[in-house]
């Protein structure tokens, strides 16, 4: 089944394999529950804009109540960037946000006083950097380490973690910083009047190296595992509260990661909700909808994974996995609910999906298939009048129309060739007759009604003559 692939801002890409046969796993969406922000960003009628944070109402807590109230507007006015980051990371008490704050207050004092009161704005952008490298970030590069009160506490960093806590200590020595958004990584850029100083806030000797661009490169590989210079062309410039979001879908990718699908959801729901033009956000969303939709599968929660996709392509219709899962589940709800000699429920299943997909011919052509196994089954029940009458029904609904007519004469052939195979060619016969009778064109009947009745003069001579040379009889691939 089509699966996706999550993609984290850490300096990397957490992948998630691709499974084998047509379900296709997402990269990096959902139930009931979540989030329900009092106000939203304003339906420009653009689908980025479309935030569902109707899906998980009821998901903030009280501290991220009231950063989604401050950030409705794009901008962070009750609220450091640092406190944010903390309520993003996880904290759920204004003691914890307090304590951090403090911490970094403190730090902050320190840098005064040690630091060059003279310095031009570039040495204290630079100072800023190896002071936050020296004294906070002296831990290990981790690429889950988004949480702040890791960094702060561990010393533990990625380049999220590292780009807010550099920015929060800039900008308290009166430096303007911005975030940059870069494909799978995020980096700092302090705003300058010869021009912007892009700082790589993962890598300790980043400024020392700057006058040997090759072995800053290496630098920045060694610890990332990879070198996002070629991506920089597509850098976002980034605020404060879109700096926020990142956190939300890195979590995202966590909880994904370790099968939390409705607690992915809901942290890549609230990255979209204040970043509404992150493409990783969505994506990620989209992507989890997707994974927990197949996860649901496999546990035979067919009604709920089809509950998902729909959500899937309420908000993208477009997402290149959902009607290839949407056709892949129905296909097993469809043979688990056959195989429970549940024909009737099968039926409306795909009816239900016809409805949604109605271009999918896969839904019309499952239908007759339900239709002919059933048959099959009443025929082996021994319950032949019943057969017939199924596809009675099937022509008054579908129309008599060739899908219609095809199924119900493999019906019929298949258990004329069943009676044949234990050598009951009168009931065979009479099968076929039967057959005939109500499609009396049907060549595949006809076919092997002529092989019923060389079978049977063959077994009884005195009821026909000797079996004459030909073809065996023809199966019709059911």
């Amino acid at each position: 089944m089509p699966q996706a692939r999550p993609q984290r801002i850490a300096g990397g890409i957490s992948a998630i394999p691709s499974t084998r046969g047509l379900i296709v796993l997402a990269a990096v969406f959902l139930a009931a529950g979540g989030f329900a922000p009092a106000e939203g960003p304003k339906d420009t009628g653009d689908v980025s804009a479309k935030v569902p944070e109707t899906f998980f109402a009821g998901r903030l807590s009280a501290l991220e109540e009231k950063l989604f109230a401050d950030s409705g507007d794009g901008q962070l006015d009750e609220h450091s960037l640092l406190e944010a980051a903390l309520i993003a990371s996880g904290a759920e008490d204004t003691k914890t946000v307090s304590r951090y704050e403090s911490q970094l207050d403190a730090l902050a004092a320190e840098f005064r006083k040690s630091s060059d009161k003279t310095a031009d704005p570039r040495r204290r952008a630079i100072a800023v950097f190896e002071f936050m490298h020296a004294r906070v970030l002296r831990g290990n590069y981790r690429i889950e380490c988004t949480d702040l009160r890791e960094a702060l506490s561990q010393g533990d960093f990625n380049c999220v973690s590292a780009s807010v806590l550099y920015n929060c200590l800039a900008e308290r020595m009166g430096l303007t910083v911005r975030g940059l958004e870069i494909p799978g990584h995020a980096m700092s850029r302090v705003v300058l009047d010869k021009g912007p100083l892009e700082v790589e806030t993962t890598c300790p000797s980043w400024f020392r190296l700057m006058g040997d661009p090759r072995k800053q490169a290496e630098m920045v590989k060694k610890t990332l595992g990879r070198d996002p210079a070629k991506a920089r062309a597509t850098a976002r410039e980034v605020s404060p509260v879109e700096m926020v979001a990142m956190i939300y879908y890195n979590r995202g990718v966590d909880l994904l990661a370790d099968k939390q699908f409705e607690q992915a959801a809901v942290a890549n729901a609230k990255a979209l909700w204040l970043d509404p033009s992150s493409t990783t956000a969505r994506g990620n969303l989209l992507a989890t909808i997707n994974n927990w939709a197949i996860a649901a599968g496999s546990k035979h929660q067919f009604a709920e994974a089809v509950d998902l996709l729909h959500r899937g392509l309420a908000l993208d219709p477009k997402y290149p996995t959902f009607t290839p899962n949407y056709v892949h589940i129905h296909h097993q709800w469809m043979e688990h609910l056959c195989g429970a000699g549940e024909f009737e429920e099968a039926l409306e299943v795909l009816c239900r999906a016809e409805t949604k997909l109605p271009d999918r011919p896969y839904f019309h052509r499952a239908s007759m298939d339900v239709y002919r196994r059933w048959a099959r089954s009443l025929f082996e029940q021994g319950k032949p009048d019943a057969a017939f009458a199924l596809f009675t029904r099937a022509k008054s609904r579908h129309g008599t129309v060739p899908e219609v007519l095809a199924a119900e004469a493999g019906a019929v052939n298949d258990q004329g060739l069943a009676l044949l195979k234990r050598g009951q060619a009168e009931e065979a016969l009479a099968v076929f007759d039967r057959g005939l009778a109500v499609q009396p064109n049907a060549k595949l009947l006809r076919t092997n009604r002529r092989k019923a009745a060389e079978q049977r003069a063959t077994s009884d001579p005195a009821r026909g003559s000797a079996r004459s040379a030909g073809p065996d009889v023809v199966g019709n691939g059911g």
